[in-house]
């Protein structure tokens, strides 16, 4: 007889919606006798799609599992006090929320407790519905200035990581767009520099940037006046 057991942990703890993670399992026999034909299914959650093969490493004697016709792993043999340490890379679906998890289950003839067979790893997915909005008056006179102000918020659940904040002002001949202003609320850090391409290192939940684009027009200009500003970040 043997006894196989699995446990598993997260290699962190909370991942953002679409990045890649990783979970470590652990596969071991307390013995007294070897066990042969391991069989070892991996099972990811809902909100987690694969990032590649489950490799495992083999230690004390045990024997690198195979993938089989079945889709499962093969260890030819485990003995006592052997390892498999699995390495299972996962990827977090974008806008998931919640727990993510990652099951292994172990099955050999002449195991004596099925009740360590199976272990659950976990890790909190965190994902945010960042956004970003602006407005502008509806016509100015030639020769006057435009004002666009455009908000860049979160408002969660989860805080947005690596901003990238583009801007695209409109070119247009008799029409000068001036350098962009910044006001940050809620705790949020404003851009260390302001132009077409800025970025910010988070922006957690509740807060946003207030962004003002000023655009001056000649006497003879006439016409419409387009600014466009958008926002990525991870996890969004």
């Amino acid at each position: 007889s043997n006894n196989l057991k699995v446990t598993g942990s997260a290699v962190s703890e909370t991942v953002s919606g679409g990045a890649a993670t990783a979970f470590t399992m652990v596969v071991g026999n307390d013995g007294p006798a070897a066990a042969y034909d391991v069989d070892l299914t991996s099972t990811l959650s809902a909100n987690l799609t694969p990032a590649g093969v489950v490799v495992c490493t083999p230690s004390g004697g045990a024997v690198a599992p195979v993938a089989t016709p079945e889709g499962t792993l093969r260890s030819a043999a485990i003995p006592m006090g052997g390892l498999l340490t699995c390495n299972v890379p996962a990827r977090v679906t974008a806008g998931a929320n919640g727990p993510a998890t990652s099951t292994m289950t172990v099955q050999a003839a002449g195991d004596e407790r099925s009740s360590d067979n199976s272990a659950i790893a976990s890790t909190q997915a965190i994902s945010t519905d960042l956004g970003v909005s602006q407005t502008s008056p509806a016509q100015i006179g030639a020769g006057s200035t435009a004002v666009f102000t455009a908000v860049v918020a979160n408002p969660g659940p989860g805080p947005a990581n690596n901003l990238l904040i583009q801007w695209t002002p409109g070119a247009a001949p008799g029409v000068s767009f001036g350098v962009p202003t910044c006001t940050a609320s809620g705790g949020a850090t404003c851009p260390a520099v302001l132009g077409p391409v800025m970025t910010v290192p988070t922006l957690g939940v509740g807060r946003s940037l207030r962004f003002t684009f000023s655009a001056a027009t000649e006497a003879t200009f006439r016409g419409p006046l387009v600014n466009t500003v958008s926002v990525s970040a991870d996890g969004d």
